[in-house]
């Protein structure tokens, strides 16, 4: 999620004709300035997402489990 933010930025600043060398300046500008406040907000988004999966998986085998 982080890369995604990255990279839609990176497209909106470069060029085709940006060079390697500006793209990892503007990365490594982009990752520097990602705020605390924006990394406890993608932090609490992946466990959000995490536990979603845990559960579903959860419910799957739950499932098969009294199938058989």
């Amino acid at each position: 999620m982080l890369w995604a933010d990255v990279k839609q930025e990176l497209r909106r600043e470069g060029t085709v004709d940006t060079t390697l060398a500006d793209v990892r300046l503007n990365t490594l500008t982009l990752l520097r300035s990602f705020s605390s406040e924006k990394s406890a907000t993608l932090m609490a988004h992946v466990e959000k997402l995490e536990e979603e999966m845990r559960q579903k998986f959860f419910l799957e085998v739950n499932s098969r489990n009294v199938s058989n």
